[in-house]
């Protein structure tokens, strides 16, 4: 019991100094932070009126409470105004079940882990993380991209043992075909 308490103690010690390293390196105030200043704020319990607000090109990072209509104020009308413009949709998501509803709803085409396509609409597709890797031949250009769920999808490329042999090849997907659909 007494080497517990010895072992929690010294641990306990390297956190604080951990700790200030990093106030020494005067990084301690953006531990919580995103690395870009945030292009709106808003301080508003639901995303009612938000969208005529939102960038249409570029990168929109969107962080909000549940239930404050990210889905339907916000992401459902941008990929009808999307499909509209015969524009693509690229969907990834952390969770077969909601790639699937997103599948249904926004009538877009699925790719699962097998590389098999179901529900042929156009160029727009929803998928999970784990087939990325699937998606070289498709078109980015314009493109919508949705990372929906986006913390739990990235924990998962990162360290899931499902992907460890194509997560490279995955990130440098990324940071070939994101510029494309940005520009």
């Amino acid at each position: 019991k007494q080497e517990k308490q010895f072992l929690a103690i010294e641990k306990l010690e390297q956190a604080k100094l951990k700790a200030l390293q990093l106030e020494q390196y005067g990084i301690t105030d953006r531990l919580n932070q995103l690395t870009r200043e945030a292009n709106l704020t808003i301080n508003q319990p639901s995303l009612e009126g938000v969208l005529p607000q939102l960038p249409r090109t570029g990168k929109l990072f969107i962080k909000s409470a549940k239930k404050t209509g990210k889905s339907s104020k916000l992401i459902d009308p941008l990929t009808e105004e999307w499909k509209k413009k015969g524009k693509p949709i690229i969907s990834i998501v952390p969770r077969i079940l909601l790639y699937k509803e997103q599948v249904i709803k926004w009538e877009i085409t699925a790719i699962d882990s097998y590389g098999n396509i179901h529900r042929e609409f156009h160029e727009s597709i929803a998928l999970c993380f784990d087939s990325l890797g699937k998606l070289t031949y498709l078109n980015w250009s314009g493109a919508l991209v949705i990372f929906d769920e986006i913390r739990q999808g990235l924990k998962h490329m990162i360290s899931s043992s499902t992907l460890e042999e194509m997560r490279s090849y995955i990130l440098k997907l990324l940071q070939e075909k994101l510029p494309e659909a940005i520009n």
